[in-house]
């Protein structure tokens, strides 16, 4: 056999050994299919079409979306299948304390397989909102004493800073009758926070607003992820990277990594010029993830580093300032419950020397905390999570095989008239000791439940009472009578078309 031969052959050969493994991954890939659906079958659904599933019956990411989410709750009050793809994929969603507590109370991760969360790998990173195992393991103790009591303590003096700004640019509005999009400028509120806690980072976030390069790139970069989910065929990745959008998401991703590269490289080089301590120059969130140690002694590296931060700034963001926005809307609809946050407020306020919020004011906001609580209730900002078994789970009776995907549905749960009486009205005295003595543990978890739940959900509380304590103590908010709100379902319940809100000075 001559040489050109030999290298056809070879060729051959080789072409051959690749398609059959090919062959046989996607033959082990409808075997799975085919196991997880005959049990996922069993569980309540509605018809489904031999070839679409059930994924043409769901109207859109809209209120028509969500009106099709309460006939579901309605009709099947603890849990229903979802086929996306008669073939393809299959998700078995929860939403009863007696279903949704079996998997929330494991440490199975999010679906990086089959599941919406793997569309954002490239972005976020397998840090510990997407990493399972022992990697997340990791990642949880060493991320945990990051939000400890002593350092939320601190990063108060930040949020305090933060939301004086963003108060001056509310004040252009007092009493010109003109609206303001509450919306955009939270979000540019929560950015400018967790971008001064996570990095010390001084930028100009709040004035230039929702134009500023990072706050387009994540917006862009959220509506890539989400515009991916809804359509099946981009659900593989060798089809997804022909696309534009493939090509303009790792565009983006690139921008957001070189900016938390170069501030991480940038802090490293401070700690080797430093004469005085070198490990106490910022005392953010990056200074404590230099610092972290694991039981062997070692650090995080630096890509380890960078993962960790993007999924703070991602995790700890959007959340909070739509969570914020949600709260507010629900003042203005309802005055008399305004009046009284602001009254518990005002006392909280009498007597103090300065603006400023500290831990022990919490305490004394005992009323305010609730309406939070309620406003995250009903408008639940992460409306559904996902996660994916590792190893069969009882759900409902039903053992599930290793590969479900389960859906806790968060919003599902709070809107679950078999759970919450009078679900659709707002009534923060739900929140009452007396009331919550009487509450399932898990018919209400905004921030997730069991070992996974939100390392940063402190966090993000304590933002938001310094954010709404300061507004209402001077303002009273009504909405916009001209502007209809329409929500918009994604990775966060936020609005189609904004939330517009009056101020007025108290």
């Amino acid at each position: 056999m001559d040489v050109a031969s030999s290298i056809i052959y070879y060729i051959f050969f080789l072409s051959t050994l690749i398609a059959g493994y090919g062959i046989y991954k996607v033959f082990q890939f409808f075997k799975k299919i085919r196991v997880i659906g005959k049990v996922a079958d069993t569980f309540p659904m509605e018809e489904k079409h031999w070839f679409w599933g059930h994924i043409k019956q769901f109207p859109g990411l809209n209120e028509d979306g969500i009106k099709f989410w309460h006939y579901m709750i309605d009709k099947y009050p603890r849990c229903y299948n979802f086929w996306a793809l008669n073939w393809f994929k299959t998700s078995i969603q929860v939403y009863h304390p007696e279903t949704i507590r079996s998997i929330l109370k494991t440490a199975e991760p999010k679906s990086m397989t089959m599941g919406v969360y793997k569309y954002g790998k490239e972005w976020i990173g397998e840090g510990l909102l997407l990493s399972s195992g022992e990697k997340w393991s990791r990642s949880r103790k060493l991320l945990t004493p990051i939000f400890h009591f002593d350092n939320l303590h601190k990063f108060l003096r930040v949020k305090n800073s933060c939301v004086d700004t963003f108060m001056k640019k509310l004040s252009k509005y007092d009493g010109t009758g003109e609206s303001v999009e509450i919306t955009r400028n939270l979000s540019a509120l929560t950015m400018d926070i967790i971008l001064r806690c996570a990095f010390s980072y001084d930028n100009d976030i709040q004035e230039v607003g929702e134009n500023h390069p990072y706050m387009k790139t994540v917006r862009e970069l959220g509506d890539l992820w989400m515009k991916r989910t809804l359509k099946p065929w981009q659900h593989f990745d060798f089809i997804y990277k022909l696309s534009a959008d493939s090509k303009k998401f790792t565009k983006l991703c690139k921008y957001i990594h070189d900016i938390s590269d170069g501030l991480i490289k940038e802090r490293k080089e401070e700690y080797k010029t430093s004469v005085a301590d070198k490990m106490t120059i910022k005392n953010d969130i990056l200074d404590l993830l230099l610092k972290a140690r694991d039981e062997d002694g070692n650090g995080l590296s630096d890509d380890e580093m960078r993962v960790e931060v993007n999924t703070i700034l991602f995790a700890g963001h959007d959340t909070t300032s739509i969570s914020t926005t949600w709260v507010l809307y629900s003042l203005a609809q309802n005055p008399h419950i305004q009046k009284q946050c602001q009254e518990e407020i005002d006392e909280m306020f009498a007597g103090k020397t300065t603006n400023d919020i500290n831990c022990e004011d919490f305490q004394k906001l005992f009323y305010l905390t609730c309406c939070i609580k309620e406003s995250l209730r009903l408008n639940t900002t992460v409306p559904a999570i996902e996660r994916e078994l590792t190893k069969p789970l009882v759900i409902d009776g039903k053992e599930c095989p290793a590969g479900t995907v389960l859906c806790p549905m968060l919003y599902h749960l709070h809107h679950n008239k078999a759970v919450w009486s009078d679900y659709a009205k707002f009534d923060p005295e739900r929140f009452f000791p007396d009331n919550i003595e009487r509450m399932d543990p898990f018919a209400f978890v905004p921030f997730s439940a069991g070992p996974r739940n939100c390392i940063g959900q402190h966090f993000a509380m304590n933002e938001m009472r310094v954010i709404l304590s300061k507004v209402l103590q001077k303002y009273t908010v009504t909405l916009d009578p001209d502007h209809v709100v329409r929500r918009k379902l994604g990775l966060v319940m936020t609005t189609e078309n904004g939330l517009y809100l009056k101020v007025s000075r108290r």
